[in-house]
C-alpha cells in the first residue's frame, strides 16, 4: 500500500490516502448556518479528484453549542447549506464526511458567559471541571444523557439529507459530551454507557 494508492471505505474510493482533516473555522453566519464563503472553501480543497475531505466540527443542536459562528446541522437552512457545500465537493470528483460533537465541560467561562441563551447550563456525565479555572459542570441525568444520544443519532441523519457521503462522531480529548459520557474516570459512579460501547477510557 502506498500513499497515492485507492483505498476502499465503505461505499466510496478515494483515489489517494490524503485526508484534509477537520479545520475549525468558526466562519458561519450569527444562526450557524453556513454561506458561500464555506461552499468556495470546500470546493477549493476538492479540487483533486478522489480526495476525502473531513469537514469541521459541526454542532448537533443548539443547547450543546457555546461558539459564536461555528457551524450546526440542526435546522433546515443549516442542512440546507451543507447541501451545497456538499454538492460543490462531489461536483469536483471528490468526498466528504461531515465530523458532528456537542460541547460538554470544555466550555471556559468566560465563553459560557457571552453565549448565546440556549447554552447558559455547563453539563457532563459528572460533576468534575476540566481542570483549574474551569467551572463545575452540572451532572446530567440519565434521560439528558439519552437525550444527546438522539440528538447524535439526528445529526446523522441530517448529514446524510444534506449530502454527505459519511459522519464522524468526534470523541476525543476531554471536554465534547461523546468522551465525557463513555470515560470511565469521569462518569462518577460510572454509566453504563461507556462500559457498553468499549469507549471508557
Amino acid at each position: 500500500m502506498a500513499l497515492f494508492d485507492p483505498i476502499q471505505l465503505g461505499r466510496i474510493r478515494p483515489s489517494h490516502r490524503v485526508v484534509m482533516a477537520p479545520l475549525t473555522r468558526y466562519r458561519a453566519d450569527d444562526a450557524h448556518s453556513h454561506t458561500d464563503l464555506a461552499v468556495e472553501h470546500y470546493s477549493q480543497r476538492a479540487s483533486v479528484p478522489g480526495t476525502l475531505i473531513v469537514s469541521e466540527a459541526t454542532e448537533i443542536f443548539p443547547a450543546a453549542n457555546s461558539f459564536p459562528n461555528s457551524p450546526m446541522i440542526y435546522s433546515q437552512e443549516q442542512i440546507r447549506w451543507w447541501r451545497r457545500i456538499t454538492d460543490a465537493v462531489h461536483a469536483k470528483g471528490s468526498f466528504i464526511f461531515c465530523q458532528i460533537w456537542a460541547h460538554g465541560r470544555d466550555i471556559p467561562p468566560w465563553l459560557l458567559e457571552s453565549a448565546e441563551p440556549t447554552r447558559k447550563d455547563l453539563f457532563s456525565s459528572s460533576a468534575v471541571p476540566m481542570g483549574p479555572g474551569f467551572e463545575t459542570p452540572r451532572e446530567m441525568t440519565e434521560a439528558e444523557i439519552l437525550t444527546v444520544v438522539d440528538r447524535f443519532a439526528q445529526a446523522a441523519r441530517n448529514a446524510m439529507e444534506a449530502g454527505f457521503d459519511g459522519v464522524e462522531v468526534h470523541g476525543a480529548n476531554v471536554g465534547p459530551s461523546v468522551h465525557s459520557i463513555g470515560s470511565a474516570c469521569l462518569s462518577v459512579p460510572p454509566t453504563d454507557f461507556g462500559f457498553r460501547s468499549g469507549l471508557s477510557h
